[in-house]
């Protein structure tokens, strides 16, 4: 460790001061040092394969292929505090590898009974679950982490949590914006009430501040899961409404609103997911474009052909349909794994 330090010396490093470079070294053996318990590393695997054949004009047809590896080192201050440090990065194939830059996770973690908050930046996967009318899909491809903060309570009575998503500060070529939000379950015996709600915040160039625009939506459903009561793996069925919200300050908010109906099946390997919606025009700037049609139902068919405690497969051919137009369809083919020294 010592000779690691002296290279450190040794190295030749352009506008930083070895003895802050040193100091530093020796302030992170000292940490490390201290921590009661790590460290560890983390890691998963994503291969991504989402051919999207539109011809309606409603979405962007297109065909998504790519890997993506998120891997690091994490560390326990004691059994409620932990942090962790890696890296995020997703090559799209055919791509320049460095097309899209990979993103850092930076993040501190509390844990304790029913309660966990994230503070940095880190990986979204299954921390927040939004319906598509709210937040498209392609977010978790190309903004795989939060940057900001989330906080969660949960129980048997299901889940609550706030988020704030920070994704730009105001430079003179860098648009001020962020996202804040609520998501929940809640549930009693085969009732459930889910809730979503964010808003988007837009502003100005910092040569141009008084430009700002204001955008956001939710949805709030009541649904029964019938999984326990039949020989299905999964069985729910909800209806909702669903809104959303426009302006460009300081002119009038512009409200859009509708209602929505799902039904989700799953048994050992084959599940089917249905949804219809039929209200306004949603326009939301991080929302599935076939919601601003008004009349919308997809239908999602799918296999898992595996799924074990560290790799989870999908084999997907969904159906879009608007009123008025043929029939539009897309494929997805995922895989996932979490590699079995994840303790995160």
């Amino acid at each position: 460790m010592f000779k690691f330090i002296s290279l450190l010396l040794n190295f030749k490093v352009k506008n930083m001061n070895r003895k802050s470079l040193l100091f530093g070294a020796i302030l992170l053996l000292i940490a490390i040092k201290g921590m009661a318990q790590g460290p560890w590393v983390y890691g998963s695997f994503d291969n991504i394969f989402d051919d999207r054949e539109y011809f309606s004009g409603q979405a962007n047809s297109q065909t998504i292929l790519g890997a993506r590896f998120d891997a690091g080192i994490a560390f326990k201050v004691d059994s409620v505090h932990q942090i962790a440090a890696g890296m995020n990065y997703m090559f799209e194939y055919g791509s320049d590898p460095f097309a899209l830059k990979p993103v850092p996770d930076l993040y501190y973690k509390y844990s304790i009974d029913h309660f966990r908050a994230f503070f940095g930046s880190f990986p979204r996967y299954k921390l927040l679950n939004f319906p598509l009318a709210l937040l498209t899909d392609s977010i978790l491809y190309y903004r795989p982490n939060i940057q900001g903060g989330l906080m969660e309570a949960s129980g048997d009575w299901g889940y609550q949590n706030a988020f704030c998503d920070w994704t730009g500060r105001q430079t003179p070529t860098v648009h001020e914006a962020f996202m804040a939000g609520i998501s929940g379950h809640i549930k009693y015996s085969i009732i459930y009430f889910e809730d979503y709600f964010y808003m988007y915040h837009f502003a100005g160039l910092i040569d141009n501040p008084t430009w700002v625009q204001d955008n956001g939506g939710g949805a709030f459903y009541v649904g029964i899961d019938l999984a326990g009561k039949t020989i299905l793996d999964k069985c729910n069925f909800d209806i909702g409404g669903v809104t959303s919200y426009f302006r460009v300050r300081p002119a009038d908010y512009n409200h859009i609103w509708g209602m929505q109906g799902r039904a989700s099946l799953f048994y050992k390997f084959f599940g089917i997911d249905a949804t219809y919606y039929k209200g306004g025009k949603l326009f939301l700037v991080w929302g599935d474009l076939f919601y601003r049609s008004g009349n919308y139902g997809r239908l999602d068919t799918y296999l898992k052909l595996i799924k074990t405690k560290h790799v989870d497969t999908k084999i997907d051919w969904s159906f879009h349909f608007v009123k008025g137009y043929a029939v539009d369809n897309s494929y997805q083919v995922m895989i996932r794994i979490d590699f079995p020294f994840n303790k995160n």
